[in-house]
């Protein structure tokens, strides 16, 4: 418990008092305004401007964006990316994955769809589940908490305590009990306001290939909040003496969900290999909105090897977790990787024993 804590507070704890950077869909949306000032007779389907006032309404447009953009980013980003991803942009500023975890929930907030009415009230606030998104590999799940209680609010970040209390996992999907790649950490966004996501591997044979929706169901035995820059002493009886995470408040009411999600496949852009240099066997290497899949053959990767994916830069993809051969990467741009097989054995020293040249297929998405 406390070593899972501290490997929780050491990925999520940081500043998140910074402002958010602008997102990429919002300059692009900036560029296009610019371009339409340039390009004066090209007017997009349903636009609202009328022709008569030609560039000029474009340019005053682009210049109300840009003010917006000046005095608020997160005022324009919730209206571009929505609120909750908003609030998860602001909580994982100034931690060591805030590039990547941008980069999920912009696309995210480009791909999700909205839960509807998927809350839960418990005495001291209440949580919401209010996105979701499931790209036939993994389920992606957006959480919103609210609480008007003081010590609760203190806290930097909130976990569900449900693993240690019952010793189950509170997640099933279609009936099936289900563990998430990390436990549920909610992190400050504002003050009272707690934001986090939740991403789980979906288990082989769990969604069958004409499946277009899952069944969800959440009951969380309760929430805890934690201090990510104060330790405490905890004594056990017959144990040494530890440091963990200082506990500032706690839900000890259930929070429970039961709802629908739809399986989408649009976006998911297969890989094909170009060359192949040693025996590693992979089944497929998927792009979607949620990362990258590097799926291997049966036995085609041992316990004394590991996966290491380069983007068309040579910058090391960032690897999540595994399941059933099935390793999860960061979301990547571009259009080349190199994916590399090293020994990490005793006495391996890392080395470099299979390699395979990716490329997106040229033949569009699935």
């Amino acid at each position: 418990m406390v070593m899972r804590r501290k490997k929780i507070n050491s990925i999520y704890y940081g500043n998140a008092n910074v402002s958010p950077k602008i997102p990429a869909d919002t300059e692009r949306r900036i560029q296009e305004t610019y371009q339409m000032i340039r390009d004066k007779e090209t007017y997009p389907e349903n636009q609202v401007f009328r022709r008569r006032f030609g560039g000029k309404r474009y340019a005053i447009a682009a210049a109300l964006m840009i003010c917006c953009i000046t005095l608020s980013g997160t005022a324009l980003a919730k209206n571009v990316i929505g609120k909750t991803f908003t609030l998860l942009i602001q909580s994982v500023q100034g931690t060591k994955e805030q590039k990547e975890e941008e980069t999920l929930y912009e696309k995210a907030g480009e791909y999700s769809q909205p839960a509807e009415a998927v809350i839960a009230t418990a005495e001291k606030g209440s949580m919401e589940v209010t996105d979701y998104f499931c790209d036939g590999k993994c389920l992606y799940l957006f959480f919103v908490l609210n609480t008007d209680d003081e010590s609760m609010k203190e806290s930097d970040w909130v976990h569900d305590d449900t693993l240690e209390i019952t010793g189950e996992s509170a997640f099933k999907v279609n009936g099936k009990e289900v563990l998430p790649e990390e436990n549920l950490v909610l992190r400050k966004a504002e003050n009272g306001v707690f934001a986090g996501r939740s991403v789980i591997m979906l288990p082989d044979g769990l969604l069958s290939e004409n499946s277009e929706d899952l069944h969800v169901d959440i009951c969380m035995a309760g929430v805890a909040g934690y201090l990510g820059d104060e330790r405490e002493i905890v004594t056990e009886e017959g144990q040494p003496a530890v440091l963990t995470d200082k506990k500032t408040g706690e839900f000890s009411e259930y929070f429970q969900f039961d709802f629908q999600v739809a399986v989408d496949l649009a976006n998911n852009e297969p890989m094909k290999m170009r060359q192949v240099t040693g025996t590693i066997s992979l089944e497929y290497v998927l792009r979607t909105p949620g990362g990258i899949y590097v799926k291997f053959s049966e036995n085609g990767l041992s316990e004394h090897v590991a996966p290491v994916l380069y983007d068309e830069e040579g910058n090391t993809v960032t690897k999540y977790g595994s399941q059933d051969s099935l390793w999860r990467f960061a979301y990547a741009e571009g259009e080349d990787f190199v994916l590399k097989i090293q020994d990490i054995s005793e006495g391996g020293n890392d080395a470099v024993i299979g390699e395979i040249a990716l490329a997106i297929e040229d033949e569009g998405k699935e």
